[in-house]
């Protein structure tokens, strides 16, 4: 999918998603539990800026705010079908940032 110019490969962003929800699942679970939520897991984020770029664990530490962004949550040790589905949610939501 093209967005702003740069040609984002949905099977690349899947395997990010899927190598990191596999890193995900080496940690104890009670390390990466957030927001009240019982399953283990982080937040993922696409960046879309002069190519593109993830970004992941608290955005509060990103510090390039520019381009086209998607974000969703991998919990840990997530199949290749979640790490599908996210990929076209990260894209999906670059995409649609793009188009406000």
């Amino acid at each position: 999918m093209k967005i702003a110019g740069t040609q984002v490969n949905i099977g690349d962003v899947e395997d990010y998603v899927y190598e990191y929800g596999r890193d995900l699942s080496t940690y104890d679970p009670k390390d990466i539990t957030d927001y009240g939520c019982d399953d283990p897991g982080g937040d993922i984020r696409l960046q879309v800026h002069n190519g593109w770029m993830i970004h992941t664990g608290d955005s509060q530490f990103d510090q390039d705010h520019r381009g086209y962004w998607g974000s969703e949550w991998v919990p840990a040790g997530c199949t290749r079908a979640q790490a599908r589905e996210i990929a076209r949610d990260l894209v999906g939501g670059a995409a649609d940032h793009e188009a406000m």
